[in-house]
This record gives C-alpha cells, structure tokens and sequence, in this order.
C-alpha cells in the first residue's frame, strides 16, 4: 500500500472509520508562525468583532452553545479577556481566521492533508465550506454539549482537555427527527441529558493530538484545569455528507407530512442514491412553498 504523504498530520490517515467513529492522531503544526501567542492575539484583536466570541468559561454541559456568546457575558473586553485568560474563567471562539494573511498557507496545508484522508478512503476529496476555528478557554471551562453540522479534525495546541463524542448513529442520545430539524434549521437543537452518557467515548487529550469528530456526531469538552488550552479545528463537507444534509432537511419537511399517517421519512447516509433524489426534491419543495 502506497505511503500517504501528509503536510500537518504525524501519521498515516488510512482510517475506514472516517465519518462513522472518533479516533485519535497526531500532528505536527505546534510549532507553525501562525499559533504562537502573541500572533493569536494580534490575529484576534483585528479580525471583524463578528468572527470572534467570547462568554464565560463556567458554563454547564446542557447550556446552549450556539448562544452562550450572548447568555453568559463576562463584562470584559475582548483585550481584557485575552490578557486574562488564565483567570478570567473566559472562552474564546474564533471562526475562519484564515482570512488572516497569517492563517493563509496553514489552512491550505490542513485542507490537502484532509483530501488526502479522504481520497485514500475511496470518498470525494472535494472540501465544501471548509472552515478553520479556534479555541482557547481557561482552565477547567467547558464546552456545552453540541453538535455541528460538518466533520471535524480538532488539534490541540496548549493545555489538556478530555474531549467526550457521543455515536452520530445511536438515536438513543440524539434521535433521528432531532437531527434532521437541526439540519434543517429549524430552530431546534439536540440537548443534553445525563443518561447520554451511557454512548459516549471520551479522549484524553494534549499538545500535538488531534482527534475526528464524525460528522453530526453530539460531542462536549471539559478542559484541564492546569492551564490555558488552545486548540485548532477544521470543519467540512464532502459532496457525500453534503447530499446527506440536504437529504436529511427534506426528511424534517417529509416528517410532517407523514407522521399524522403514521409513516417514516427513513434513514439517510445509508445509499448515496437515495440521499440524492431527496436532495434534489429539497430544491423543489423550496422552491413551490410560499
């Protein structure tokens, strides 16, 4: 088997459980110009105030992800958040900074190694809205239990944390109609509850580890309480869970329908063939309703 040449990742990606398990890795980005504090600080503080949130660190399992930026304010500055972050019990999220001139040449780095990944497993390579983010989090704060709607690879910078992910196939922690209206946008989304935990797989994790989160799998971190942790993701789609989204937000329309009758919109991920002709009659019930 022909040797897969990597960029940013340590090892040798030929992983069949891309997109149906987490597992780990390492990488070798630690030392890369860009992830040094002091240029994670400038890159902060001049990217556009909407791409970088930020709230209090003490938040619960349960709390809502999507809007602790808003829920649970600190009364700090970004500067004075960045300056404090060891004991300002403070989370930083930063979305796309490789908009940064600084970022431009690392996110190229990590987008071939992960077509790289892809391809070796026989999928389309061909990243659709890839995205870099950023975190960095005092100690012992924690990010609520979410699920995002792309795959994911997650480095680690700085610190320790324990990264819990929970199956994207076991419906006993978040149901299928759940899913599906999440996918849709429709306002709702999964939450937590103690008895999730029952799935879950949890990975310790340091410097120079990376982690996959399968996409649509539920997944909550609990961060050390010995220092700052910073870490680096990158989230994607390709054109098979891109056609799985869209297939799985017609079934969230289809659900209305069928449920008074007592039928089911079936499952999605399972034929590519399928997924497609739901994703195509997405474009058509979008385009006939008001």
């Amino acid at each position: 088997m022909k040797k897969l040449e990597f960029r940013c990742f340590e090892e040798e990606m030929n992983n069949p459980n891309i997109d149906k398990k987490p597992w780990k890795f390492g990488h070798k980005i630690l030392d890369h110009p860009a992830l040094t504090l002091s240029n994670l600080e400038k890159v902060v503080q001049r990217l556009p105030e909407e791409q970088v949130l930020f709230s209090s660190g003490k938040l619960k399992k349960s709390d809502n992800f999507d809007t602790a930026h808003k829920d649970k304010i600190t009364g700090l500055s970004l500067k004075e958040t960045i300056e404090n972050i060891k004991t300002s019990e403070s989370y930083i999220m930063v979305r796309r900074p490789e908009v940064d001139h600084s970022f431009k040449d690392l996110f190229e780095s990590i987008k071939e190694d992960v077509k790289t990944t892809l391809k070796s497993q026989g999928l389309s390579d061909i990243l659709i809205e890839p995205k870099l983010y950023i975190f960095i989090a005092s100690p012992g704060s924690i990010t609520p239990f979410h699920v995002d709607r792309s795959s994911t690879f997650l480095m680690q910078l700085r610190g320790n944390k324990k990264i819990v992910v929970y199956p994207n196939d076991e419906y006993q922690v978040v149901t299928r109609p759940e899913v599906e209206a999440f996918l849709a946008f429709s306002g709702e989304r999964p939450v937590y509850n103690e008895a999730m935990d029952e799935f879950s797989n949890d990975f310790d994790f340091g410097p120079g580890e990376s982690i996959h989160i399968p996409f649509m799998a539920p997944h909550l971190v609990i961060n050390g309480t010995e220092d700052v942790s910073i870490s680096l993701s990158i989230i994607f789609r390709n054109r098979n869970r891109e056609v799985q989204s869209r297939a799985m937000s017609f079934n969230h329309r289809l659900r209305k329908v069928l449920k008074p009758l007592g039928l089911d919109a079936g499952k999605t991920g399972q034929s590519l063939l399928k997924d497609s002709v739901k994703s195509i009659a997405l474009d058509v019930v979008t385009k006939i309703k008001p």
